[in-house]
């Protein structure tokens, strides 16, 4: 017989406790799968190896999502965000200068522009 995939959208309408039992049962039926594998026992059955394996990982990441929607409200609002929950953005986006420092300039960069100011031209229109 082969075995239904198990649907992420399904999996998220479960309680974090009937997400474990259902990662409980999906392992226990892949390990009877694994020793069916090593007894020989016929190929419809070797089948549905990949799709519990496949149906165990959408099970552990529905219970990942939902494990990091809780932490992220608990830190709404909150301005120390841990890394993983932060905005990743591109790479040149994390290290290009904050707003608050953009505008800045050193104190030599200031003293030298007041010695030296930007000179003003008159143009001449003929």
């Amino acid at each position: 017989k082969m075995v239904q995939k198990v649907k992420a959208y399904e999996l998220r309408n479960l309680t974090k406790d009937e997400l474990d039992k259902k990662l409980v049962d999906l392992k226990k039926e892949l390990f009877q799968l694994n020793i069916s594998k090593v007894t020989g026992s016929n190929a419809t059955n070797l089948l549905n190896i990949k799709v519990i394996r496949r149906s165990i990982a959408s099970v552990l990441t529905v219970i990942n999502e939902k494990q990091r929607n809780e932490v992220k409200k608990l830190y709404a609002g909150k301005d120390n965000i841990p890394y993983d929950l932060r905005r990743k953005g591109t790479r040149a986006w994390r290290r290009r200068l904050k707003p608050e420092f953009k505008l800045k300039k050193l104190r030599k960069r200031r003293r030298y522009e007041i010695k030296y100011p930007k000179r003003k031209y008159a143009l001449r229109l003929e």
